[in-house]
């Protein structure tokens, strides 16, 4: 995992393993047409406010999960939530990974500005790699093991992982 390369949020080339760099991290998948995600990730971002500048923060931006017109990756067909219609959040699944940066951005700058953004190829290798979980919770320890993983991201849990890992190394 530790050589895994993806884009950061100005496109540019980098190592997954830049997010923990020395010190634990917490990373999740998430994609701006999940509303799980889009709920979930500020409780965990002010579970783990307290642990400042020790924990690493990360979101592999992947496949939507709720596109607009094309299929759900785990319906086979379209499926926009409620909470996306209510919300105006009606996103086409991108074909291009420039599309794909362009709606992290977007969940970055409404949800998560404090999360360091990792974007998946069109290949989803990573994405396929963890699980395909478009809401998924990681905790990786300094030497980018994972210590923790959550098919959904629950954040007291995670949150209290990453508090006893920072206690106990």
């Amino acid at each position: 995992m530790t050589s895994v390369r993806l884009l950061d949020e100005e496109g540019r080339e980098v190592l997954l393993a830049n997010l923990w760099d020395g010190r634990p991290a917490v990373l999740v998948s998430a994609s701006l047409t999940c509303p799980i995600a889009r709920s979930r990730i500020p409780k965990l971002t002010a579970l783990l406010e307290r642990h400042g500048d020790q924990l690493g923060r990360g979101v592999l931006y992947c496949k939507e999960a709720h596109p607009k017109i094309d299929p759900a990756p785990h319906a086979g067909k379209e499926w926009v939530t409620a909470d996306n219609e209510r919300e105006g959040i009606l996103h086409r699944q991108p074909t291009k990974v420039l599309e794909r940066l362009e709606l992290a951005i977007l969940m970055r700058r409404g949800w998560t500005p404090e999360y360091r953004y990792f974007v998946d190829g069109m290949d989803d290798a990573l994405y396929e790699g963890f699980g395909t979980a478009s809401c998924l919770g990681l905790l990786v320890d300094r030497k980018g093991i994972v210590r923790a993983k959550q098919g959904w991201l629950i954040p007291e849990e995670l949150a209290a992982c990453a508090k006893d890992l920072l206690k106990n190394g």
